[in-house]
Order: C-alpha cells, then structure tokens, then sequence
C-alpha cells in the first residue's frame, strides 16, 4: 500500500514537472510568434531540417554497419537518403515554405467553400422537410463561405492572422498550464 502511494506521489510529481515544462515551452513560442512570426517560423524550419539531416545520416550509418543480408531486408538507405534531401530543404530553402502560406491558406479556403456549400445544400433540405436544425446548418453555411472568402481573397493577411492566433492561443495555453502546474491542489 505505501509502495503504490510512493509511487503515485513520484507520477504526480512527474506529471507536474512536464505540465510545467510544456507550458514554459508554449509560453516562448507563443511570444516569438508574437514578437515575429516570420523569423520564428523560418528558424524552425531550419532547426527542423538540422535534424532531419541528422536523422538521416544516422540511417544511413546503420545500414553500412549492418551485414549486406540484413541491410537488404530493411530500406534504411533510402531512408536516410530522403530524411538528408528533406532536411537539406528545410535547412536551405525554409524560404520556399514561408513563399507557399500564402498558397496553401488559398487552397484551405477552397476546401471550405466546397463544405460550405454542401452545408448550404443541407440547410435547404432540411428547410424544404420541415425538419429542425435548418437555422443552425444555415448558419454554420454562411459562416463557413464567409472564412473560405477571407482566405481565398486576402490570403497573406490571413496568414499573418492566424500566426498572431497561434502565438496567442499558444501563450493562453502556456500559461493555464503553468498556473495548474504551480497551483494544482496536492492530492492524498
């Protein structure tokens, strides 16, 4: 009984300290992405691409110390032959990522203009039968062709928009977790 105690006190207090950790983490990156979400961004695109050079040339070291039948079964040269490409990517073309927001928020608007209308085809039908719920599809419709016509209008704003979201709802997470982790009630 003393030992399941024990070792329920050394699991909260493990709990706590990660709560703490990943709480301080989403504070920072949530005030670097407030402070310039570009320079962020593009750092841990480069960070990113370190280690994915990283991972592959430790692939790649594991299937030259392997025995060739061994090495053959497994596929850990291309393996780190792509984890060295997409690293080299990230590592020296972060820029190509950041050109591309703008593109992929467009894209994003698309596929929420397709679901808005679906969702404008289903406040009609259930109209049409009399059925309930026709209001809130209605307006979960025109809410959705509303985003989808910010995005696809005005996606570089838009982009520049959601990273200040990010960074903002990162730092609100960040700091809930770090008051639960400091104020949390000590259990029995």
């Amino acid at each position: 009984m003393r030992k399941l105690q024990t070792e329920q006190k050394q699991t909260n207090t493990m709990r706590k300290h990660m709560l703490l950790f990943t709480g301080a983490i989403e504070a920072v990156v949530g005030i670097l992405l407030l402070l310039n979400p570009v320079e962020f961004t593009s750092g841990i695109l480069i960070v990113s691409g370190i280690a994915l050079i990283v991972f592959g040339i430790v692939q790649l070291v594991q299937y030259f110390r392997l025995d060739p039948p061994q090495a053959a079964a497994g596929s850990l040269l291309t393996q780190g032959l792509l984890l060295l490409l997409a690293g080299a990517f990230c590592a020296f073309h972060s820029s190509w990522f950041l050109e591309t927001f703008p593109v992929l928020a467009t894209l994003y608007g698309a596929a929420i203009l397709v679901v808005g209308v679906g969702k404008i085809q289903f406040a009609a039908d259930r109209f049409r039968l009399h059925a309930a719920g026709w209001k809130g599809a209605a307006l979960s419709a025109a809410a959705s062709i509303l985003c989808a016509a910010v995005l696809i209008g005005n996606p570089f704003p838009t982009t520049v928009a959601l990273w200040l979201f990010a960074g903002i709802a990162l730092l609100v997470l960040g700091g809930f977790d770090l008051f639960l982790s400091l104020y949390r009630p000590k259990t029995p």
